[in-house]
């Protein structure tokens, strides 16, 4: 892995508990953790049970016995990083936004796709919570409880772990109801110890399951989505978004099929 901050501890946490969730064919191993302090990323390997560590990234794809290489760096380097892995014959998961331009991200596709390794970008949430809204159907009973007591009321849905309902009898008359309080602040209990504000309880479950889907890619050769394509795809409306913002104006985005070359072309014009 390289990197060791916020997103390491995030990887890191779904690389070690993965095997607890799902068995897959490929189980990950924490052979060795890169990161440019020294004493930072030392401490990082021994808090998070990394077998081994450097201070500069190149050394892990120099290394045989590293078979995947996980970027979890600012995204200004996430191009150099993944086409220097690509280029040694490693798998690559890399954190999104995949680039920072459409160029970088069909560079980084195309040196995925010419080397044949696996390759991920990882949009968490799309495998943890998006696909599951898109294939079910109707709504089962809810598990939900509330509380009433003298001073106000209190609502817990087990569903929702990340908000509360409070009522308070001592609010002024016409400011009365219930209202939703945000159990992710750091100012709660326990909170602070996980993610920062806005990373819902359950966040790390979603890198579980993206980790797993790379397991079984690596297994059967087969990039599982989303994968450097869907970031490339990304890139594409985030470069039209920026353009439309500069101009003032829509823009037509130009139309990516999976034919590499003939759209380089066209977006190089």
């Amino acid at each position: 892995m390289v990197g060791y901050k916020f997103m390491g501890k995030a990887h890191s946490h779904a690389f070690r508990d993965l095997p607890f969730y799902f068995d897959t064919e490929a189980v990950p191993v924490l052979q060795a953790i890169a990161g440019r302090d020294a004493a930072g990323v030392r401490e990082a390997a021994e808090k998070m049970g990394w077998a081994s560590w450097e201070t500069d990234w190149r050394r892990l794809i120099e290394r045989d016995d590293i078979d995947l290489i996980a970027i979890v760096t600012p995204n200004n380097t996430h191009a150099e990083i993944a086409i220097a892995a690509a280029q040694a014959g490693k798998h690559v998961i890399c954190e999104k936004p995949l680039a920072l331009t459409v160029g970088q991200a069909l560079h980084m596709l195309e040196a995925v796709k010419k080397a044949g390794v696996v390759h991920m970008v990882c949009h968490n949430y799309r495998l943890g919570v998006f696909e599951a809204t898109r294939s079910s159907r109707g709504n089962r009973a809810g598990n939900r409880f509330e509380i009433n007591g003298e001073k106000g009321s209190i609502r817990w849905d087990m569903e929702n772990l990340n908000h509360l309902q409070v009522y308070l009898e001592e609010d002024e008359p016409g400011l009365q109801g219930f209202r939703t309080i945000s159990c992710t602040e750091v100012e709660h209990p326990f909170a602070a110890a996980y993610w920062p504000a806005g990373h819902i309880i359950g966040y790390e479950h979603t890198f579980i399951n993206l980790l797993a889907e790379m397991m079984n890619g690596i297994s059967t050769g087969v990039s599982p989505s989303p994968n450097f394509e869907d970031g490339v795809r990304n890139q594409i409306v985030l470069e039209a978004v920026e353009q439309s913002v500069q101009t003032g104006q829509w823009v037509k985005l130009p139309e990516y099929t999976g034919n590499l070359p003939s759209f380089k072309e066209q977006s190089m014009r």
